[in-house]
């Protein structure tokens, strides 16, 4: 696999580092993160997004081996911890969260079952035409 083909996995990653370290002050006043548990659904769907595009980047097909289908879960969740420590450890407006931690996971999981039934669509389609 080569790192380019992961252009997209990798800019998401760092457009959600950017996201998470930034201040919360330093966000646009808006209704939408004003919601009740609004961060917490910010979360899940960074990760859900991000875990879609590294199965996408790295071409995973639903026949692909164990340790290549769940090698980027555990990318995803491993990402998720050290953001957290990060924003415990190294940040002065921001704190770890073991519910953001819990909405990544649960938005990288939905990520990877979402990406399977999608790949097989998509196969079938190319294979159509």
């Amino acid at each position: 696999m080569r790192l380019l083909s992961f252009h997209k996995s990798v800019l998401w990653t760092v457009f959600i580092a950017i996201l998470l370290f930034t201040p919360g002050d330093k966000f646009p006043d808006s209704k939408l993160f004003n919601i009740q548990h609004g961060d917490k659904i910010a979360h899940f769907i960074l990760f859900l997004i991000l875990e879609f595009l590294l199965l996408l980047d790295a071409k995973i097909k639903p026949a692909d081996n164990f340790f290549r289908k769940y090698g980027f879960i555990a990318f995803a969740f491993i990402y998720a911890i050290i953001t957290e420590i990060v924003q415990s450890l190294l940040t002065i407006s921001r704190d770890g969260d073991w519910f953001d931690l819990l909405a990544d996971a649960a938005g990288a999981i939905c990520g990877w079952l979402i990406y399977f039934p999608f790949e097989k669509i998509r196969s079938r389609v190319l294979h159509q035409n």
